[in-house]
């Protein structure tokens, strides 16, 4: 027991009140000072590693020169200098002081050093993440996600920690589109080199061009700005928006390669009112014509219905074609056209309706047309009095479709604006 104190106080009477390591070295000669600065250099890069700022860690030097220190190890302890370099793990806490090793022979330094921190990683798991003594590099780069090559060879992406041999090494940092980070170290044993990489952009250049009107754009989110254009940008896909008044804005997204010339030529369609085919309908009518058979007392007289039946293809062809400088869609139009057509024998009445995308009616017209009895061909009749009501509606219709608010928000599918994207060498500089 004596024994046991004697070396807890001999070991730790330079230590400070935080846990501790100390590694114990015979000093007699040069190549144990060399090992003792070895072992200082591996256990600050662990403490390091394990961000133990706050923990001391110390080499102890036993100088066996003396005959008074090295009789009084082997008086108290049984060690020769065949057992060193030896160590001690030492923990303090307040005025508690714990042995969690006793003296043992390790054969070189980084065994002593990894030996100490797993000793402490038993007692202290939270404290002691990493007890090995890691060699290696770790990369982070801007943008991340880019390869990491290591001796030539592929070895991760950014952001990644790596386990190397001691010795040199070349490393690449490699990106699409921007230019490659490289460099080279010769790592020691328990070294671990962080390296973060700016990657800089290969530059390339973009053009924009109008194919029609005026228009003004934004490049990934940029202040609007008027096209024509000639822009210095990063190589790789940019998003773009382009508008101008009276036309349906457009965006997309183009790729500008890396020393090239990109040109965006944008032909934007012009806005145009959006309109509806509603409620249609055209109805015929029911006609009656007089028989009678038989004469004098025998004689018989009835009246025998006919059908005169509207054709809606001709109408409808009509609506269209007057209406074909707009566009017809059939959802979330700017205006609703419906349009009832009724006949009997004697006249032929239409009404249109015109409604607002939510479904209020604005405005509504008429027209009323007699209807000629023409007993050979009243079929025909019908129809061509039908289709001059037609027209009496679409010339109060047009006029009142100035007062419907087109909107720009979306260009229809149809009609979608003409991009044209040309690559081409960069421009020069004289």
């Amino acid at each position: 027991m004596i024994r046991w104190i004697a070396l807890a106080l001999f070991l730790t009477a330079p230590l400070a009140a935080e846990p501790g390591v100390t590694l114990l070295l015979d000093s007699r000669n040069p190549s144990q000072a060399r090992l003792s600065a070895q072992a200082r250099q591996l256990l600050q890069r662990l403490r390091a590693a394990n961000q133990l700022g706050e923990v001391e860690l110390s080499i102890s030097t036993a100088d066996w020169a003396q005959p008074g220190t090295a009789s009084r190890w082997q008086r108290d302890f049984a060690l020769t200098g065949k057992e060193l370099p030896a160590l001690a793990v030492v923990r303090r806490q307040g005025n508690k002081i714990t042995l969690d090793n006793l003296l043992r022979r390790y054969s070189s330094p980084p065994q002593a050093v990894e030996g100490a921190f797993r000793c402490l990683q038993l007692q202290s798991p939270n404290l002691i993440k990493q007890a090995r003594l890691r060699t290696g590099l770790s990369f982070t780069s801007d943008p991340t996600g880019a390869k990491v090559l290591v001796d030539g060879a592929e070895a991760g992406a950014t952001p990644c920690q790596l386990d190397l041999p001691p010795g040199h090494h070349r490393w690449a940092i490699v990106q699409e589109n921007y230019q490659t980070y490289q460099s080279e170290a010769t790592l020691e044993l328990g070294q671990f080199v962080a390296r973060q990489a700016e990657l800089l952009p290969l530059q390339a250049f973009l053009r924009i061009e109008s194919g029609g009107a005026p228009i003004d754009f934004s490049l990934d989110d940029s202040p609007p700005a008027p096209a024509p254009a000639l822009l210095d940008v990063k190589a790789g896909s940019h998003h773009y928006r382009a508008w101008a008044p009276g036309f349906y804005a457009t965006e997309g997204d183009v790729t500008v390669p890396p020393e090239q010339l990109t040109s965006l030529q944008i032909t934007l369609t012009p806005v145009r009112l959006r309109v509806a085919l509603g409620n249609f309908q055209a109805d015929g009518y029911t006609g009656y014509t007089t028989r009678s058979s038989g004469s004098g007392r025998y004689s018989q007289t009835w009246e025998e219905p006919y059908q005169v039946v509207l054709d809606a293809s001709p109408i409808k062809d009509k609506l269209r074609g007057a209406l074909a400088q707009y566009d017809l869609i059939d959802n979330q139009p700017d205006c609703v056209i419906s349009v009832q057509i009724q006949s009997d024998k004697d006249h032929i009445q239409g009404v249109a309706t015109l409604a607002d995308g939510g479904g209020q009616v604005r405005e509504t017209v008429n027209s009323t047309r007699d209807m000629p009895f023409l007993s050979f061909d009243e079929q025909g009749s019908a129809q061509k009095r039908a289709l001059e009501v037609t027209d009496d509606l679409l010339g109060q219709i047009l006029p009142l479709l100035n007062r419907f608010q087109p909107q720009a928000d979306k260009a229809p599918a149809d009609r979608p604006a003409q991009v044209k994207v040309q690559t081409t060498p960069p421009p020069t500089t004289p």
